[in-house]
């Protein structure tokens, strides 16, 4: 990632995400912080479907440990459903592995 910049603050901030020449924005529809939880949807970028919404929970799984559940549904837009759902679960993989990195 080259860059990230956020407009706005909670429900309804735009955060744009800048990586390899290219520009993504996604919304933030809902956080529940009892529930580990918030929801975004992707509103413009190079990406092969159209209304897409996505929701990360951390759920807890025992003494210092934590599951992640990202989860979305997406209309296909260019592309099959299962090379979208892989592209998503690449990006889900790596973000999650991000975390792993930055958390130990």
């Amino acid at each position: 990632v080259d860059g990230v910049e956020v407009e706005g603050e909670g429900i309804g901030a735009v955060r744009t995400i800048k990586t390899a020449g290219i520009e993504l924005q996604e919304r933030l529809e809902a956080i529940d912080d009892a529930g580990r939880s918030f929801s975004y949807a992707i509103i413009s970028g190079p990406v092969p479907v159209q209304n897409y919404f996505a929701t990360l929970t951390v759920h807890e799984a025992g003494e210092g440990r934590s599951r992640i559940t990202w989860e979305s549904t997406f209309e296909p837009q260019g592309a099959s459903e299962e090379d979208c759902a892989n592209l998503f679960r690449g990006v889900y993989q790596a973000g999650i592995a991000g975390v792993r990195t930055t958390l130990g």
